[in-house]
């Protein structure tokens, strides 16, 4: 069965959902600067700024979860999946959409925060060439699967799969390594515990 070649959908990153965050501007800097802004969130004793590093991580999952959510609805189009593939497929894209949630609503209100020119910087390193990203399937690697069916579709979305967790997992070190918002920290957990979950 042929199926539409997936793409990371970029403009979800803009779609906004109603979340428990809530942003204040706290000013903006002159220059090339990114403006601070500061983020609270439900039951936080305190506001804290928003780095540029904090803003790229939260573009960066968006990605990720994008492509985990895109690869499990095609791998469901495909004919032949066994039941077992199928359930977690079905669950795991589910769960992203729920984590994407949170996560386009702080990249839109935290937005002031993002870098100007790309860094080599935690997070922020290689900013806005997210095609490149590790683990991000190649355009050829999504063809693969969107033509393939059963077994043959089940081993290409698991190994894509693993590749995108394996991004994640990097990420997530990368970022809990550096000094970040409290929230991208618990983000960056979260996601390391999920992969470690999945892996075990």
């Amino acid at each position: 069965m042929r199926r539409p070649v997936l793409a990371v959908g970029v403009a979800l990153a803009l779609v906004v959902a109603g979340g428990a965050t809530a942003v204040a501007l706290a000013g903006a800097s002159g220059g090339s600067a990114p403006a601070q802004v500061v983020a609270t969130a439900s039951g936080s004793p305190s506001a804290e700024p928003v780095g540029a590093s904090d803003f790229c991580f939260v573009e960066a999952m968006i990605f990720y979860r994008v492509e985990a959510d895109e690869l499990a609805t095609v791998v469901l189009a495909a004919d032949g999946i066994s039941a077992e593939t199928r359930d977690a497929a079905a669950a795991d894209a589910a769960h992203q959409r729920e984590e994407l949630d949170a996560l386009r609503a702080w990249y839109v209100e935290w937005a002031p925060a993002r870098p100007l020119e790309p860094t080599d910087d935690g997070a922020c390193s290689g900013h806005g060439d997210h095609a490149a990203m590790p683990g991000i399937p190649s355009r050829s690697q999504r063809g693969a699967l969107s033509s393939a069916d059963g077994p043959e579709a089940e081993d290409l979305y698991l190994a894509l799969r693993a590749g995108v967790d394996a991004g994640i997992h990097d990420l997530a070190a990368q970022t809990l390594a550096a000094p970040g918002h409290p929230l991208v920290h618990a983000e960056a957990e979260a996601a390391a515990a999920e992969v470690a979950a999945r892996r075990a």
